[in-house]
């Protein structure tokens, strides 16, 4: 939850703490259960004082809405992610495979490029089953970058798909740094 979710939650939780301690007084007779309704008649009787009665009822009224429809954090959208992927179904059953495999094999296929330093990669399934990667790559100086993502594009597509049998529907790659390798120490 986002931090003014948390806040519009407390503030919340305090009004209708604030109206329950009311209907408990007023249900057991005290005192302070009396509301000056005269007092709320009166700036009810002024125009100006009905539409601030009104805006503050709607400003509520679309924080509680706030509060029920908040959007899910990142966090809990990828805890809704599926940690594995179909790859055949046969009248004997399905068969799946993890995207953890999936990101082991596509770091590995990566890896085998001697241009490339380090990679890291993420891995969600969309609709229809396929999947989509995004590669992040450390890469050696003097790389010609444009030939070496292409061609990472299109042999990681083809090597998922032969091995795994997934259809690969994007891969999205991100060139982070472009590094010496790290010299030889001579001892």
């Amino acid at each position: 939850m986002k931090i003014f979710d948390r806040i519009l939650c407390v503030l919340m939780a305090l009004l209708l703490l604030c109206v329950c301690l009311c209907l408990v007084s007023a249900a057991l007779g005290w005192p302070l259960s009396q509301p000056d309704w005269a007092s709320l008649a009166r700036i009810m009787k002024v125009p100006a004082g009905a539409l601030i009665v009104v805006a503050a009822a709607l400003v509520v009224a679309i924080l509680c809405l706030r509060l029920i429809f908040a959007p899910k954090t990142q966090r809990e959208r990828k805890q809704a992610q599926p940690a594995s992927a179909l790859i055949k179904t046969t009248d004997n059953g399905s068969a799946y495979i993890a995207l953890a495999a999936l990101e082991v094999m596509a770091q590995r296929h990566i890896r085998g490029n001697s241009r490339v330093r380090d990679c890291a990669t993420s891995i969600r399934v969309v609709e229809g089953g396929s999947v989509v990667f995004s590669v992040k790559l450390s890469v050696l100086p003097e790389t010609p970058l444009v030939e070496l993502t292409a061609e990472l594009q299109k042999s990681l597509k083809e090597y998922i798909e032969e091995q795994s049998g997934i259809l690969v529907q994007e891969i999205s790659v991100l060139v982070e740094s472009a590094s010496a390798a790290p010299a030889a120490r001579v001892e």
